[in-house]
């Protein structure tokens, strides 16, 4: 079963930038193949994002989509 995608508001580290995302939360591998077939389907750019701590702040983009862990 495939994860429904959830609007969310995403920081980054810092939380000085954010995005309104779309977000998979998904729970084992068959969920994550799943979810990666069907956004690479749809020409959709995909993120994986756990804590959340990264400096880069490159899961903070309205046009990614992320897989949560």
């Amino acid at each position: 079963m495939i994860a429904e995608a959830k609007k969310r508001k995403v920081y980054g580290w810092g939380r000085s930038t954010f995005s309104d995302s779309s977000v998979f939360e998904v729970t084992n591998v068959d969920e994550i193949h799943e979810t990666v077939k069907k956004v690479r389907k749809d020409a959709g750019r995909i993120a994986c994002r756990s804590a959340g701590r990264s400096y880069g702040d490159n899961t903070t983009s309205p046009k990614t989509i992320l897989i949560t862990t």
